[in-house]
C-alpha cells in the first residue's frame, strides 16, 4: 500500500501519533563536521581575499612612496595628506578582511547548520523506529528546506511499515490458539504484546487459562 503526501496529517490525527521535538542546535559529535567545513569555508575565503588585496596593497604602497618623493619635490604641504591617505587605506583593507573574515565564518556555520540539523532530525527518527517504536508522526517537511524530497521518501516508509505492523497485529488477534498448544499460545501472546506495545496500544496482558483471552478462544 503506497502512502501518498496528503495522508501525513489525516494518519497522524487519526492515529494520535507522538510528535518529535526537532533540535534546534546542532549536537556535539556533529560540531567536528560543522567546524571543519567552516575552517575551509573561511580559508577559501581569507586566501582569495588576500590574493587580490596583497598585490593591491602593494601597488598602493609604491604609489604612495612615489606620490610623497613627488611631494617633497615640488609641495611639501601634501606629504601629510598622502601619509594619511595610505594610513585610512590600510585601515580600510583590514576592518574590510576582519569583516569577510566574520561573514564567512557566520555563514559556514549557518550553512552547515541548515544541513545538519534536518538530517539529525531524521536520524533520531530513524533510531526511535529501529526499536519498533511507531507511535511517533512523520517528520515534518518545511517548505524551505533542502532534503524535502528525503524527507517524503523516508515518511512514506514509516508510514508503511506502521501500516503493515498494524495489520500483521490485526492477523495475529484473529487467530485461534488450540488449548493444548499452551506453548504456541505463550509464544503468540508475546508476539501479540510486542506489536501492541510498539503501536501504543496498553491493553491488559492476556493470561493463559483465563476465560476473556485464554488459548480456548479467538483472539481478538
Amino acid at each position: 500500500m503506497l502512502i501518498g503526501r496528503r495522508r501525513y496529517r489525516q494518519f497522524q490525527k487519526n492515529h494520535g501519533l507522538e510528535k518529535l521535538t526537532p533540535p534546534r542546535v546542532v549536537s556535539l559529535d556533529r560540531m567536528s563536521f560543522q567546524t571543519r567545513y567552516t575552517v575551509f569555508l573561511l580559508a577559501t575565503c581569507a586566501g582569495a581575499f588576500l590574493f587580490f588585496a596583497g598585490p593591491a596593497a602593494y601597488l598602493l604602497k609604491q604609489n604612495q612612496n612615489l606620490f610623497q618623493q613627488l611631494a617633497y619635490q615640488t609641495a611639501p604641504d601634501l606629504v601629510r595628506h598622502l601619509e594619511r591617505e595610505a594610513q585610512w587605506m590600510f585601515v580600510f583593507l583590514g576592518v574590510a578582511f576582519l569583516l569577510v573574515a566574520a561573514a564567512t565564518v557566520w555563514l559556514g556555520h549557518r550553512l552547515t547548520q541548515h544541513l545538519l540539523i534536518p538530517l539529525q532530525r531524521l536520524e533520531n527518527h530513524l533510531d526511535l523506529s529501529l526499536e519498533k517504536n511507531w507511535t511517533l508522526a512523520p517528520l515534518a517537511v518545511r517548505n524551505d528546506e533542502d532534503f524535502q524530497k528525503l524527507f517524503e521518501t523516508y515518511n512514506r516508509f514509516y508510514l508503511i511499515s506502521r501500516e503493515r505492523c498494524e495489520q500483521e497485529l490485526a492477523i495475529l488477534e484473529k487467530m485461534t490458539i488450540d488449548a493444548s498448544q499452551r506453548q504456541n499460545w505463550i509464544l503468540w501472546n508475546q508476539l501479540v504484546q510486542e506489536k501492541r506495545k510498539s503501536l501504543g496500544i496498553r491493553n491488559a496482558s492476556p493470561e493463559p487459562g483465563s476465560d476473556a483471552n485464554g488459548p480456548q478462544r479467538r483472539a481478538s
